[in-house]
């Protein structure tokens, strides 16, 4: 699922992050998937290099937080220029096969 979110502040937001980790509660559950099993990945496109900034790494560390440590679900974030994507917080892990 792809959910647009436009002009994101420079700071993070943690009431947005806590909602975007309650909507991926809500589909995990739509989907009858425990919501730990569901990966949660956001991916931002924006104008200039694929070149993480300070702000990204005060993003990261919030997500972090809230994300896996308040809800304990795996996350990932990447950076995206047009051309290249960057990951700025890697997925911690991946299902076994």
């Amino acid at each position: 699922m792809v959910i647009p979110v436009e002009e994101l502040p420079l700071e993070p937001d943690r009431v947005a992050i806590g909602n975007l980790a309650d909507l991926h509660t809500v589909v995990a559950e739509s989907e009858d998937v425990d919501p730990a099993d569901l990966h949660l990945a956001t991916y931002w496109a924006r104008p200039g290099p694929a070149k993480p900034t300070p702000d990204d790494g005060a993003w990261c560390s919030a997500i972090v937080s809230i994300v896996r440590g308040r809800d304990d679900l795996d996350c990932s974030l990447h950076i995206h220029d047009g051309r290249t994507a960057l990951p700025l917080l890697p997925r911690r892990t991946w299902p076994t096969p």
